[in-house]
């Protein structure tokens, strides 16, 4: 993982903290979109200069965001970029998705262990899209040639995004962030929104933020306030979100301690999914390994 940094300041993450760039609505709303998805495709500094912060990496700045300069903007087609929101949501443009390509390139169990376990449950309205259209993809490509795959994919996809919605890492009994958790959530949106402002779109909004979660900023909108489309925009949110769940702002030794719970968590689920009998899913030779060692070793 990337040892860069970030210089963003603290009335930054206060305003991510409190929610005051949003209403939790789009989040609700992003959520269950989703959800109807998986269905059809069948889902800077902790304070002042930070210069005291053992969890932040001392010094530059943030950059480059190498999964927005990996995308070939230009060459996406124009019939993707045209897609109205529920094209891009299923069928056709689902292959043609970053994370279906990602899906593809490494398999489910290393799509999770390297990238969507680690996004915070704040951020969760992007990861189950991403879950989601993994799902549609993984039909269209292995539902009728390798059904065993496919179906072994459709249930650890299911579990991690049960995972991701049933959490219980993120806030105390009185309803509030924990404070461990709250540093890694400070820590992935100060990244996700500077990787939005050096995308070919500064002046994109790629989350509304409320009550201390995100979500899709108002969709008809993309457009006419960005110049940027639908698919276009669910591109970016793949590319930054694989960024910034790096925690690229944070000590590897630091990130990787305050992520443990919540990648056990993700493990836990997975594994539990799999021992439910009803209906029996195989694991696939493919993944046979990774089974194996998640058992032994968790993530």
């Amino acid at each position: 993982m990337s040892a860069t940094r970030c210089s963003v300041s603290w009335p930054f993450r206060s305003r991510m903290r409190r929610g005051v760039r949003s209403v939790r609505w789009w989040r609700v709303a992003g959520l269950v979109l989703a959800g109807a998805v998986m269905v059809a495709g069948c889902a800077g500094r902790a304070a002042g200069n930070g210069a005291n912060d053992p969890t932040t990496l001392p010094g530059a700045e943030v950059g480059p965001p190498v999964g927005v300069g990996s995308v070939d903007w230009d060459a996406i087609p124009d019939e993707l970029r045209a897609m109205d929101l529920m094209e891009v949501h299923a069928g056709y443009a689902a292959l043609h998705h970053g994370v279906s390509k990602l899906l593809v390139e490494v398999g489910v169990l290393e799509l999770l262990d390297s990238y969507l376990i680690d996004v915070p449950p704040s951020a969760g309205y992007f990861a189950v899209w991403e879950m989601g259209t993994a799902i549609s993809a993984s039909h269209d490509l292995y539902g009728a040639s390798s059904p065993r795959r496919y179906q072994f994919e459709l249930r650890v996809l299911v579990a991690a995004q049960l995972a991701m919605d049933t959490s219980p890492l993120a806030r105390d009994i009185s309803g509030a962030l924990r404070e461990e958790y709250a540093v890694l959530h400070d820590a992935f949106f100060e990244v996700f929104e500077q990787c939005g402002r050096d995308s070919p779109w500064p002046e994109v909004e790629l989350f509304v933020m409320g009550d201390g979660y995100a979500g899709d900023y108002p969709w008809p909108l993309f457009e006419s306030d960005f110049a940027l489309s639908y698919f276009e925009y669910k591109e970016l949110l793949h590319a930054c979100g694989r960024y910034a769940a790096t925690y690229p702002t944070l000590d590897p030794k630091i990130r990787d301690e305050l992520l443990a719970p919540q990648r056990a968590h993700f493990a836990t689920a997975v594994l539990e999914s799999l021992r439910d009998p009803l209906p029996v899913v195989e694991v696939p030779s493919r993944y046979q390994a990774e089974i194996d060692n998640l058992r032994d070793n968790g993530w």
